[in-house]
């Protein structure tokens, strides 16, 4: 039986400050967040009288190596979150756009987090949308929300890792469906959020161009998996990795910007290279701080991060999205080998009518007491009440005078951000992903996992494996050669929303849905 996990979460809040300033330094916007911060004030829920205490938090100029930082919040900048182009025409010069990241401190899963998290955000929108402010926050298509999932500093089990990595893989389009359109990646895409798939497309693309077989080393069982589209194929490599370093190179190497990161397990070496944690014992790392979830300046945080949620500072919607991560964390620690042979059974992770939220429903484990766990229903009802009404991100209009040129930009971000949530279009995101091969082979329903050894190397798989091949080869030069892939949000209302709660995701990959769902895409030069 797996041991007890001791779960912690943080958080990672991106969103733009916006305002009128004479001079542009980098750290301003940060500075300005963080006096907006530092008086706020956390309720103290397990008290018997009604009392608060100061938020720990560390402004741009507190934060150096010898802070330990995580036993507190900090604001920091972020390149990634800026305004688009189009955004950025609607203003004039004398306007700035700052990058900002707000981390929460190390939580652990079972504590109120979420009291904390609520106040910050309170804080947040009540000083930024106060009429008094002279600045404003924006949360935009290039924000994102970061989650990080740890076990205490101990890290994860290989097996743990594993787990994770095969049921992310396995059923990405259904955790796709959880997302907003700019979070899904597909060949047109390139983001922020790197999904489980797209190193194995990428190597069957490589070796079919190169005519690879077997690689040096490889011995022609390993050499048959890396050639196969079929996601069971995928889930045996994971399997057979041996360890950290083994999972990591399936993500592509060292890339930090994959969907479900895992660079942070790592442990830094002076030399700069990084050695996993142990194969089956969790592991605490060699030094001692003054706090047991605290880590000296520069150490590994020992967390899985997950990385694919869109920008937001709804409370709700960060709520939800922890929730789900931290179930699907505390699944791949504590489910059977009967439980995992039965939800990575092709028949059932290749079902068209798979859906995220009746695969969450239907997930269960037992932890190292026997406690039996299920998914939280509140996150499961705030995932099908957006199917019909998208969350808004947080950026208050309301309170922006409506002849302002802001007014003007926060509600061109808005339409668009409920353009990108809108089921409809979500759907047929995910369904042009899977005509574009980016899934894999998903037709592959006879092919199970624990015979795929044996299988790969008959003559009719391998015939059928090159037909795909060349199938995903001229479907690349098609999309290499799109010169027009247009999205008009003018195209979406809410007439288009009218899927049942469980519908999921019955109809986005059935033939004719891309073209039916009526959110105004248009693909030319390409056939599917």
């Amino acid at each position: 039986m797996a041991g007890q996990l001791n779960l912690t979460i943080g958080v990672e809040l991106e969103f733009i400050l916006v305002g009128q300033c004479n001079m542009w330094a980098e750290k301003i916007g940060q500075q300005i967040v963080y006096e907006a911060l530092k008086d706020c004030r956390i309720p103290n829920i397990s008290s018997r009288k009604i009392s608060s205490r100061p938020l720990e938090i560390l402004g741009p100029d507190q934060i150096d190596a010898f802070t330990d930082r995580y036993s507190k919040w900090n604001v920091v900048g972020d390149a990634s979150a800026k305004p688009t182009s189009e955004e950025r025409a609607l203003l004039d010069d004398s306007w700035e756009f700052w990058g900002i990241e707000v981390k929460s401190r190390v939580f652990r899963y079972k504590e109120d987090w979420k009291g904390e998290i609520q106040a910050v955000l309170a804080k947040l929108n009540r000083h930024f949308s106060s009429p008094d402010s002279q600045y404003r926050i924006l949360v935009n298509e290039n924000c994102g929300l970061h989650v990080h999932v740890g076990n205490r500093r101990e890290g994860f089990p290989l097996r743990t890792i594993k787990s994770l990595l095969q049921l992310t893989t396995a059923y990405e389009r259904c955790f796709d469906a959880l997302h907003s359109w700019t979070r899904i990646t597909d060949l047109l895409d390139l983001t922020q959020c790197v999904p489980p798939s797209m190193y194995y497309v990428n190597e069957v693309r490589r070796r079919a161009q190169l005519h690879i077989g077997a690689e040096k080393g490889e011995d022609e069982v390993t050499a048959g998996l890396k050639n196969s589209p079929s996601p069971s194929a995928w889930l045996v490599l994971i399997e057979d990795a041996r360890d950290l370093p083994g999972l990591l190179q399936l993500q592509g190497g060292e890339e930090r910007h994959n969907a479900y990161s895992l660079l942070n397990l790592t442990e830094s070496s002076p030399g700069g290279s990084s050695r996993a944690s142990s194969k089956e014992r969790m592991q605490p790392l060699p030094f001692e701080t003054h706090d047991e979830y605290d880590l000296p300046y520069g150490a590994s945080k020992r967390t899985i991060e997950y990385r694919q949620h869109h920008g937001t500072l709804n409370f709700r919607e960060i709520e939800a999205w922890i929730s789900i991560v931290a179930f699907v964390t505390q699944w791949a620690h504590y489910a059977t080998d009967g439980e995992r042979v039965t939800i990575f059974k092709p028949k059932r992770f290749l079902a068209e009518k798979s859906d995220i939220l009746n695969l969450l429903d239907g997930l269960r484990y037992e932890d190292a007491y026997g406690n039996p766990e299920f998914v939280q229903s509140e996150a499961l009802q705030f995932y099908r009440s957006r199917r019909r009404n998208p969350q808004p991100s947080g950026n208050v209009i309301e309170s922006i005078f409506p002849k302002s040129p802001l007014h003007a930009m926060f509600a061109q971000v808005e339409k668009i951000r409920a353009f990108h949530t809108n089921w409809a279009c979500v759907q047929a995101k995910i369904s042009h992903k899977a005509k574009s091969g980016m899934y894999g082979d998903l037709l592959s329903h006879s092919l199970d996992a624990t015979d795929v050894k044996m299988a790969i190397s008959t003559t009719h798989r391998e015939k059928y494996e090159e037909d795909w091949k060349t199938r995903l080869e001229s479907r690349l030069e098609q999309m290499e050669n799109i010169e027009n892939f247009v999205l008009d949000p003018n195209s979406v209302s809410s007439d288009d929303e009218d899927e049942s709660d469980d519908a999921g995701m019955d109809d986005a990959m059935s033939e004719d849905s891309y073209d039916d769902c009526g959110v105004g895409i248009s693909l030319k030069n390409m056939e599917l």
